[in-house]
């Protein structure tokens, strides 16, 4: 017999409630004086309507989710001011990639100690941070460079006259 709440197969056929789901089956019980031949035929019919479509009957004895991890907050920051960084590095001075830098790096170490999600994006933000950093000091360089290749240039043309 099946519980017609819940479908759990129910072995006891003089049962009174379901011992999944606690639903009443006195009205849905069969008697016993009916045929066991009638009764077979009746679960055979169950069992294959249940087999047709794969159902199975829901467990109720299931343990409940563990909480999942939050993203750490400096992670997501560290990325978003790498990224911005990209647009804005000439304006602030490459100060965005330094901060979004340091932002990921701190992102990162919490990740690892906590055991927070976030940890790609912390990479992705040192990634950037770094490469955007390392531009900002080779453009650095080739200014000065440029400065002082300038000033011999106008130095040797105010000597020419």
């Amino acid at each position: 017999m099946f519980c017609p709440n819940c479908g759990n197969h129910i072995l006891d056929a003089n049962a009174s409630f379901c011992p999944n789901c606690g639903a009443q089956l006195n009205s849905f019980a069969q008697d016993s004086t009916q045929s066991s031949a009638r009764q077979d035929s009746q679960q055979d019919s169950q069992q294959s309507w249940y087999n047709q479509f794969n159902y199975t009957p829901p467990q109720q004895d299931c343990t409940p989710c563990a909480p999942s991890a939050n993203y750490n907050g400096l992670s997501i920051a560290g990325f978003c001011v790498s990224c911005a960084a990209i647009f804005f590095n000439r304006t602030l001075f490459g100060l965005a990639g330094i901060a979004g830098l340091i932002l990921s790096i701190i992102g990162l170490r919490q990740c690892n100690a906590r055991g927070d999600k976030g940890r790609g994006l912390a990479i992705a933000g040192i990634v950037i941070g770094a490469v955007l950093t390392l531009l900002v000091i080779l453009l650095i360089v080739i200014a000065i460079i440029a400065m002082d290749y300038v000033s011999d240039f106008f130095r040797s043309f105010y000597e020419y006259f």
